[in-house]
């Protein structure tokens, strides 16, 4: 698959993405950062910017791994832009620490 066809399938795929938040009741999308490397989020831990301070919101992440790993609220979502069949989309489905993902079937 070409970069512009991938490029095209995220668009697509966050649009959907979107489109499905807003049209439940009550529920809102932020944009933010749900992982970084472990030495980057004790610095920022520290300074008080730490992803545990602000895990009452929950998030659309974008990624090019599987989400494990990221800490974020259940709700939450990942996009892995480097996935395929059933390996795109993730919602979290448990817990606040880093696991309990769960991949979403294509639509």
């Amino acid at each position: 698959m070409s970069l512009s066809s991938r490029q095209a399938v995220f668009a697509r795929n966050v649009g959907l993405l979107i489109e499905f938040i807003f049209s439940h009741d009550g529920h809102g999308v932020t944009f933010g950062e749900a992982w970084r490397p472990a030495d980057v989020a004790e610095i920022y831990e520290k300074q008080g910017r730490g992803i545990r301070n602000s895990l009452h919101c929950k998030r659309l992440a974008i990624g090019v791994r599987s989400p494990e790993g990221a800490l974020a609220p259940m709700g939450s979502m990942w996009l892995n832009i480097a996935g395929g069949d059933n390996t795109t989309l993730y919602i979290k489905t448990s817990g606040t620490g880093n696991t309990g993902w769960k991949a979403v079937p294509n639509l």
